[in-house]
Order: structure tokens, then C-alpha cells, then sequence
């Protein structure tokens, strides 16, 4: 009956947390987010939805940090005169040819920025060209860029309807706290389990 005393110990905190996960009290029907709700905490919480100018955009990368200054400069006039052909695949190139580990994989993907999200040669360049267009080599501390602007969005703040999915999240996430649901907490560690009678 010893052996099976850590088996059982383990069954009843299975049963535990299963319990606590998924008995859900009556009310929990009310978690969906009312529309209302939504509306409500978008204006009171307006300035979280404020955003700068942003730009979503593509970026090849020729480092000094890797090659000499003289030939990364080289390398990006190279490709600067095959995107000035419109059938350029700045993308494919940007996954070829690209030296910037983080958006090399991607494409040259650099996502939304704003003027704070890169170094400031890269960001004036690149705030300056309209959507669909790229800018010409531009040379900063760690080699030379050039970026291919693919949309813009002016400052101003995130309307309710792209808002929407986030704070219908956000409540949800806030009114099921009180019953237990999504035990355990985000990074916490389970919990470990020792026999105090012995194998």
C-alpha cells in the first residue's frame, strides 16, 4: 500500500488542477467581452492606442562590422542598380544577399517602425521615400543600408475597430482570472511532487 501512496499523492493533484482549470462556476458565461465594455475601456484608455508615424518596410544590409568598408559599399551599389529595375525582387534579394541577421530570413521584413526604431540615418532615409519606392544607399555607423518603404501610416491614434481584437482580449484575460482559468500562471513552474514514505 506504501508503493502506491506517491501514485495516489499525484492522482489527487491531477484531479486538483483539472478541477480548478475546467469547473467553471456559473457566471463564467459572462466572460465574452460586451460590446460596451469594449467601447468603455478604448476611452478611458485612449492614449495606449496613440502612434507615431510609422513605416512598414524592408531592409538589405551591407555590415562593416564584416567586410571592409570599401567592399560592403560596393555591394550595395551592386544591388542598388538591380532594384532600379521594377521587377527587382527586393525581397528575394534581401534573403540572398542581406547581412542583417534579424530580418535576413524574413526578406528583409523590418514589420511597423517609427523614427525611434533604427538609427536615425536609416529612419530620416527612409521616412523621406513614398510607399513602393526605395532609398538609395544610405550609409550609417554599421555599413550601408537601403530600405524599400512599403506602406505608411501617419501618427494618430489606433481606431476602436483594430483595437477591437486587443481589448476583447484583455477583458476576457481580466475576468477569468477570478475563477482559476488559465492555472498555472504564466511562468510558473509546477509543482514538484516528493515521496516522504520512499519507493
Amino acid at each position: 500500500m506504501n508503493r502506491l501512496a506517491p501514485f495516489a499523492a499525484l492522482v489527487l493533484l491531477a484531479i486538483a488542477v483539472a478541477l480548478t482549470c475546467c469547473v467553471i462556476p456559473s457566471d463564467i458565461g459572462k466572460l465574452s467581452a460586451l460590446e460596451g465594455d469594449i467601447e468603455a475601456y478604448y476611452a478611458a484608455n485612449k492614449a495606449q492606442f496613440w502612434h507615431d508615424e510609422m513605416i512598414r518596410g524592408r531592409l538589405i544590409l551591407f555590415s562593416t562590422l564584416q567586410n571592409p568598408k570599401d567592399v560592403a559599399k560596393k555591394n550595395a551599389e551592386a544591388i542598388l542598380s538591380v532594384l532600379d529595375d521594377p521587377k527587382a525582387d527586393f525581397a528575394g534579394l534581401a534573403r540572398e544577399l542581406s547581412e542583417d541577421p534579424a530580418t535576413k530570413a524574413e526578406g528583409g521584413d523590418m514589420g511597423w517602425f517609427t523614427r525611434k526604431g533604427y538609427a536615425r540615418e536609416i529612419t530620416d532615409a527612409a521616412f523621406s521615400v513614398p510607399p513602393g519606392k526605395h532609398t538609395g544607399i544610405i550609409e550609417y555607423a554599421d555599413g550601408f543600408a537601403i530600405v524599400l518603404v512599403e506602406a505608411k501610416q501617419p501618427a494618430g491614434y489606433e481606431s476602436l475597430d483594430l483595437a477591437r481584437s486587443t481589448i476583447a482580449s484583455l477583458l476576457r484575460r481580466e475576468k477569468q482570472a477570478p475563477f482559476g482559468v488559465g492555472w498555472p500562471p504564466a511562468g510558473a513552474s509546477p509543482p514538484s511532487l516528493q515521496s516522504t514514505t520512499g519507493p
